[in-house]
């Protein structure tokens, strides 16, 4: 992000969303009392959410995201869980992610590409216990993995829904 780019735009207007949207956006991700701040000083997390709202103030039928918490502390990846949520019942959302433990706290369903090839979908739970899965990105057979690890890499794909 630009540094002498303002979180709050001075006059109010940013890419043609009136004052009372920004500070409906700025209210949702928790950043009112930054409003004037210069977003290059924002925390990562802060900066990414920003990026985030800027785009959904335009009202897209469809967002793409891509790896939203790379980067990004527990916290900051759970609080962009629920920012995606609450955004999901008006908008359809898609997320590209390699954090299994973000993608548990959002997906309603999940595709496993492999070589841009669907390799599965389903729930998360049957995404991690799908011996294609395993064998694709764990390297190894079914028998190997170990349920207490926590396998990354699983999903590139997701689809957020309420």
């Amino acid at each position: 992000m630009d540094g002498d780019l303002h979180v709050k735009p001075i006059r109010n207007a940013h890419a043609g969303v009136n004052g009372g949207r920004v500070e409906e956006i700025l209210r949702t991700i928790g950043m009112e009392p930054k409003a004037y701040r210069k977003a290059g000083t924002l925390a990562h997390g802060e900066k990414q959410w920003l990026e985030i709202r800027m785009v959904m103030a335009q009202d897209p039928e469809l967002l793409l995201i891509d790896e939203p918490v790379a980067g990004m502390t527990p916290r900051d990846s759970e609080r962009t869980g629920e920012l995606l949520m609450a955004m999901s019942p008006r908008h359809t959302i898609l997320v590209i992610e390699h954090d299994m433990m973000f993608v548990r706290q959002i997906a309603a369903k999940v595709t496993v590409l492999d070589n841009g090839q669907i390799l599965c979908e389903g729930s998360v739970q049957e995404v991690q216990n799908d011996p294609r899965v395993i064998e694709v990105y764990l390297g190894q057979d079914r028998e190997e993995y170990a349920p207490d690890r926590e396998p990354t890499g699983v999903a590139d794909a997701k689809e957020v829904r309420p």
